[in-house]
């Protein structure tokens, strides 16, 4: 299975949700559980009993147990949802209330390829094709997106004035650069255009995030999203964040962050704490 051409996409979607559009999300007890739920329930205790991060396949036979649901961009795929939504209100999606054992087992893998990022809502994308677009409604913290299939080509294009690939967004070329999806990958989901390349087998993604609004959570489904593995950020990681950009191809660039003019003795002349940034009293 593979997306369209890249020459040929194009999207006015850049300021839509990127999870308001799901069906499920209520933050209540539900009867979202289908016939085979019990069985991926299962699947998930049991590699959960090994001390050691699950094989990435055996996670993807768990996860295929369950009904999908539409993408949220594009026409092809399907995803499922865990974790923390922000629409109106926040709560928690009710496939953590219904798998709970299935969702820990998701945040184990993704804390295990990532150590020491954050994430409160997780999204396994099947075979999902995405044109250009931002996340505007996920927060500034980057998304943390993990291969959980091998596949041929499907890497990621994503917006850089320095790249050799065009793309269309809103009947304009942008510049940008395409980056394999071979491993663990962060990226600045809701600064930079990003896009779905062609690719060829069962394209399978496991991604991390939080949505902005996050941290409206009602203090009880907090704590529960934490009993699942979830990971909340303090307030200096979001500011950082803020000043940040990760690209798949691994540069992190970060701006000198603000601060008060230090007080030094008349004449003395010392380093602030940005680069080139320097006070004289």
């Amino acid at each position: 299975m593979s997306c369209p051409p890249p020459t040929l996409l194009d999207t006015a979607d850049e300021d839509a949700p990127g999870e308001a559009k799901l069906p499920v999300q209520v933050d209540s007890d539900s009867d979202a559980a289908d016939a085979d739920g019990p069985v991926a329930e299962l699947a998930a205790g049991a590699l959960l009993q090994d001390h050691v991060a699950p094989h990435l396949e055996k996670v993807v036979e768990a996860l295929r147990c369950l009904d999908v649901d539409a993408p949220v961009r594009g026409e092809q795929g399907g995803s499922l949802s865990f974790g923390a939504y922000v629409h109106v209100r926040a709560g928690v999606r009710a496939l953590s209330r219904v798998y709970p054992t299935l969702t820990r087992l998701l945040t184990r893998v993704l804390r295990h390829h990532f150590p020491g990022d954050t994430f409160t809502t997780l999204v396994v994308n099947f075979d999902v094709c995405a044109a250009p677009h931002r996340d505007q409604q996920n927060s500034w913290l980057p998304s943390l997106i993990l291969p959980l299939t091998q596949f041929v080509g499907g890497g990621i294009w994503v917006e850089s004035p320095t790249g050799l690939e065009t793309r269309i967004f809103r009947g304009r070329r942008v510049l940008g650069a395409v980056a394999p999806l071979r491993g663990p990958t962060r990226l600045s989901a809701r600064s930079l255009l990003h896009a779905t390349e062609p690719w060829q087998g069962s394209r399978v993604l496991l991604v991390g995030f939080h949505s902005a609004g996050f941290r409206t959570l009602r203090l009880q489904d907090r704590a529960y999203l934490q009993q699942l593995g979830f990971l909340f950020p303090d307030e200096e990681q979001e500011r950082r964040a803020m000043l940040s950009r990760w690209t798949p191809h691994g540069a992190q660039v970060q701006r000198a962050l603000p601060c008060a003019a230090p007080k030094w003795p008349v004449g003395k002349l010392r380093h602030g704490c940005g680069p080139d940034v320097y006070y004289i009293d």
